[in-house]
């Protein structure tokens, strides 16, 4: 398992260097899913784990002007997570298994599933409310990211120097 985030770690590190720095939030990690998912589906034996217990890895990649966090899950049995609230545009997926994803709309309540394939994503916009079902000897990778503006504004108080 350590082997296959360090993989994915080189894809996503590989990607946020050449990617554009304007591309930001959803748009960013939608973007990401699809050069991700080409590097999978081009070497897909590369990419398979099977365990026998649950596990979990977490990676912190930095740059000037993002922060991403990569989480590579593997459940050998089904779980459930109800009511999760994603704190940061993220991005999942399913790398093997079935995954079945409910956003939710407290204030209408109205529920939108959404089923994850294997090697299918998708992207979740901060302040969102989701349940997930994991099927059993599921694989899960989510990547989180967190832009940092970038302060172009001149900080000195003054622009012109008196001599």
């Amino acid at each position: 398992m350590t082997e296959l985030i360090k993989k994915i770690e080189t894809i996503v590190h590989k990607h946020l260097t050449s990617l554009n720095q304007k591309i930001i939030g959803t748009s960013f990690l939608e973007k990401l899913k699809f050069l991700i998912l080409d590097e999978i589906n081009a070497n897909p034996k590369e990419y398979n784990y099977n365990g026998q217990d649950n596990t979990s890895n977490k990676i912190i990649i930095k740059s000037d002007y993002k922060s991403i966090t990569i989480f590579l899950n593997y459940l050998n049995s089904q779980n459930i997570q109800m009511n999760r609230e994603i704190e940061v545009d993220t991005l999942i997926i399913s790398l093997n298994e079935l995954l079945n994803i409910d956003i939710l709309d407290k204030e209408k309540k109205i529920r939108k599933t959404f089923k994850l394939y294997q090697n299918s994503g998708l992207t979740i916009p901060k302040r969102t409310f989701l349940n997930m079902s994991y099927s059993k000897k599921n694989l899960v990778l989510e990547i989180c990211s967190i832009d940092h503006q970038i302060d172009i504004e001149n900080n000195e108080n003054d622009t012109i120097l008196d001599k």
